[in-house]
Parts: structure tokens; C-alpha cells; sequence
């Protein structure tokens, strides 16, 4: 693709919330800058999301302001607007708007910003699916990190006997994500010879999981704090800009430049159990394109999040394959029942046909794992009334149906309804 070049405009590109959308937000604004030939400015507002700045962080080799969304002075700039979500339209006034999401390709994002001939301000926390991996990179790998976040990782990393560790993202404040307590302590002790890393918001599950020999997290000084002591972490909560957030917190300057050090660290480990947090996906990114030390990536252990997992299936927020992927983990673990409890969970979300051809996986990977007390029971109770849609009565049918051939096969005695009730947790 021939790229136009716009030299005499400029990109205004808005950092804001945590610091995995942050540096999203910067990656994506450099990738912007450097094939359009627009000079770059980065606004970094410190605020209660964020409360170090720029050069806490970065080296500081670009044009950067500390001003929150609500006193830039909007009218006086000449410019279109690319956003993530509505939020920042409150404060832009008439200028003219787009979400990324608007945009289905690279060529048609530029094409919205050369026609404009104005400069441009982003507000984005996620990278587009059609900016390729090589050139995110490259906009990671121009991203320099200061010395005093490397030689505090690097310190760190030193300490870790093993050349290459495992690492886990907990977040715990005002977005649950990642393994659980329990889940960590199952994943951990099973794997006594090798080592493991633990960052999170939430000091006590750091101090849980270290009590594994094998666990360490970089002693922190300061954590996530509540802004209303009274509320819940995620309660509607204005942030310092007044808007509304699910959010009820505060992450000062310090808690902010400890969570970079831990970025680095767990971008140097092999990162395992998913969490859905653009921290952790970050973390991963850079490990793959933007690594600093030479740790050595170590063989993948299969490990999920039951709650991150059960988002997913709900939403559909999952591939046929992955979910079969993780419908074995559960088969074969501590609980079997949770591999049922997802199944369920994805009873509105899958069509009618892939719905009933997980249902016949699940139930066939519990009965070769001898846990025939769980599958049929579990089966018949997913088949029986089910008020409402025709998906629900075609996927009765097709349950009765798999049911009597798995009684067949197995030579076992098909419970009641009642039975399958009585059985199931």
C-alpha cells in the first residue's frame, strides 16, 4: 500500500488508565506517526488510574504533557477524533469523531485521517486486529523503558535461580482476573522443581502465593488503594476527570512505577494461566518482541482461570476448539463438574449445533476418565425442560439422543431425571 504522508500534521496521542492501555495507546500512536509522517505529542495525565509520569517510567524522548482530558483546550485545536468508547466526547465539543472500531482496515483508518487534512487525537486502549504483529513489535521495541525500571527488574530477575520461570497475573481489585487462590495453590505445588513469579494488585494474594518456596514476587512497597473507603472496588466512581467509572480505585506514583517493574519482570517469564487483562497480554507482547534479558522460555503448563473461563463461554467469547481444549483440563482436574458447569454456561452462546457437539465431547472425555457418575447424570439434566427458545428444545433432543447412545455404548442404566438431579452438585 502506497501510504500518504500528512508532515505537517500532528498526533495528539492520549495515554490513559492503567499502564497496559497506556503503553497500547503509545505503541499504536508511534505506529500512526511513523507511517504518516506526523509529529507526535503524547498527552500522559497523571491521575488516580495512573500516578507516575512519563519520564518515571521512559525515557523521555518525545513531546509529552500532563494535562487531563478535561482541560485540554478542545476548540483551539484543529483536529478529528479517533476514540475507543464515548466517554471522551463530553469533552471534545463539535469535533468530528470516529470509534477505532469503525475501522475494518489499515487503509481505510488512513484514508479517514489524510482526507481530514487536520491533525489527529487518539484515545485508544486496544490495537486494532488488523495492525500486524511484526510492526507492534517495532513500535514496542522503540518504546524505552528508563534505567531505573530496567535495573530494578533486572536486579530481580538475578535472584530467580532457574535462567527461565514462570509467571501469573492476579488482578484482584476492580476487575477479578486470572487463577484463583485455590487454583494457584494447586498449580504451584504441583510443580515443585520449577519456579514461578506472582504480580497482582492485591498484596495478599502475592503473600499466599509465596509461601510455595518456589513462588516470589518483587518486594513492592505500595498497592492499589481504594478512593471511597466505603465502597466496593468496582462501585460507580467518578475519576479525577468526573467520569464514571466501575472503578473505585487509586494507583499512586509509586504503586505505578512498581507495576512497571513488574510488567518487565512478567514479560520476561513464561507467562501461563489467561486473566483476559490488557496488562497481561502486554506482558506477553513484549516478551515476544521487545525482551530485554535473555531468560529462556520454559515448556507450556496447561492451567485456566474458572472464572476467566466461564466469561468466555457465556459470551462466546470462544472457539469451538479452545473450548473442547479446555473442557478436557476440567474433565481431567480436581473438579470435573466445573467442565459441566461451562457447558452449561454455553448453552445461549454456541449455535444449536456446536452446542450439542461439545455436550457429546464433554460427556464422552468424563466417561474415559471413569467419572461416569458425573457424565450421564450431568447429561440427562442439561436434556431435561427447559422453558423458552427452540435452541434450548433442539438441544433437549439432540442431548436424549446422545444420551441413549452413551447408555448403549457403556452398557449403563439411563438415570431418571430425578436421578440426574439428586446426583449432580
Amino acid at each position: 500500500m502506497n501510504t500518504p504522508s500528512l508532515i505537517a500534521a500532528k498526533i495528539y496521542v492520549f495515554c490513559d488508565a492503567g499502564l497496559g492501555n497506556r503503553i497500547n495507546a503509545l505503541a499504536f500512536g508511534k505506529h500512526i506517526a511513523a507511517k504518516l509522517g506526523m509529529e507526535m505529542v503524547v498527552y500522559w495525565p497523571t491521575n488516580n488510574w495512573f500516578g507516575a509520569e512519563y519520564q518515571d517510567i521512559f525515557e523521555n524522548n518525545v513531546n509529552v504533557i500532563n494535562q487531563p482530558i478535561h482541560l485540554i483546550d478542545f476548540k483551539s485545536m484543529n483536529c478529528i477524533g479517533v476514540l475507543h468508547d464515548e466517554i471522551p466526547r463530553q469533552f471534545m465539543g463539535g469535533i468530528d469523531t470516529r470509534f477505532i472500531s469503525d475501522f475494518s482496515t489499515e487503509s481505510s483508518f488512513f484514508e479517514f485521517i489524510t482526507d481530514s487534512k487536520k491533525d489527529l487525537f487518539l484515545h485508544t486502549v486496544l490495537i486494532p486486529s488488523w495492525l500486524s504483529g511484526i510492526e507492534y513489535g517495532q513500535s514496542l521495541r522503540s518504546i524505552k523503558f528508563n534505567r531505573r525500571v530496567i535495573n530494578a527488574a533486572g536486579s530481580f530477575i538475578g535472584t530467580i535461580p532457574r535462567n527461565g520461570f514462570y509467571g501469573l497475573h492476579l488482578r484482584r481489585t476492580d476487575l477479578t482476573a486470572g487463577l484463583d487462590d485455590s487454583e494457584i495453590f494447586d498449580l504451584i505445588s504441583s510443580n515443585p522443581n520449577s519456579e514461578f513469579f506472582v504480580c497482582s494488585d492485591c498484596q495478599n494474594a502475592e503473600r499466599l502465593a509465596n509461601l510455595h518456596p518456589n513462588c516470589r514476587s518483587y518486594p513492592k512497597r505500595s498497592y492499589v488503594q481504594k478512593r471511597a473507603q466505603d465502597a466496593s472496588w468496582n462501585a460507580l466512581t467518578n475519576d479525577d476527570s468526573g467520569r464514571q467509572y466501575h472503578g473505585n480505585i487509586i494507583r499512586g506514583a509509586q504503586a505505578s512505577f512498581e507495576g512497571a517493574i513488574d510488567l518487565l519482570v512478567l514479560a520476561h517469564s513464561t507467562v501461563i494461566g489467561k486473566s483476559g487483562s490488557t496488562f497481561q497480554s502486554l506482558a506477553i507482547s513484549i516478551g515476544e518482541y521487545a525482551k530485554i534479558f535473555p531468560t529462556d522460555f520454559m515448556p507450556r503448563i496447561d492451567c485456566y482461570s474458572y472464572t476467566y473461563e466461564k466469561r468466555r463461554f457465556k459470551s462466546g467469547n470462544i472457539g469451538f476448539k479452545d473450548a473442547v481444549q479446555v473442557l478436557e483440563y476440567y474433565c481431567g482436574s480436581k473438579v470435573p463438574s466445573r467442565s459441566i458447569e461451562l457447558l452449561f454456561s454455553a448453552l445461549y452462546s454456541f449455535s444449536d449445533h456446536d452446542w450439542v457437539r461439545l455436550a457429546t465431547e464433554c460427556s464422552n472425555m468424563l466417561l474415559n476418565k471413569q467419572q461416569i457418575e458425573l457424565a450421564v447424570p450431568a447429561i440427562a439434566f442439561l436434556s431435561i425442560d427447559r422453558v423458552g427458545s427452540s435452541k434450548v428444545q433442539n438441544a433437549k433432543l439432540s442431548l436424549d439422543i446422545l444420551l441413549d447412545h452413551l447408555v448403549r455404548q457403556k452398557e449403563l442404566i439411563r438415570p431418571s431425571q430425578g436421578q440426574a438431579l439428586a446426583i449432580l452438585p
